[in-house]
């Protein structure tokens, strides 16, 4: 029971943050490209920290496959949403220039 809240909770952990890093884009959209894609590279940072961290530590957790799932999720999820939000705030500034 335990193991399902730990994948829950991961996975509402990314679709939060996917949500904080949209809304972050949208507030700074006409910032310079330092402060806009702050929380993306946030995200994909703890993403690859973690990932790194799975790579190095997973065959310590082989017995707990809830942890290691709910490892995995994170890691991947940060770095999808990482990829979304870039994805989202560059074409909304290439749509921004296209319509100038």
């Amino acid at each position: 029971m335990l193991g399902i809240l730990f994948i829950i909770g991961s996975l509402l952990l990314v679709i939060l943050s996917f949500i904080w890093g949209i809304k972050d884009i949208r507030k700074n959209r006409d910032q310079e490209k330092q402060k806009k894609y702050r929380v993306p590279a946030f995200l994909f940072t703890i993403g690859f920290i973690l990932s790194a961290g799975y790579i190095v530590g997973a065959k310590r957790f082989n017995d707990n496959m809830d942890l290691t799932m709910s490892w995995m999720l994170l890691s991947s999820g940060f770095l999808i949403s990482a990829a979304g939000i870039f994805a989202i705030g560059h074409l909304s500034q290439q749509k921004n220039t296209d319509e100038s």
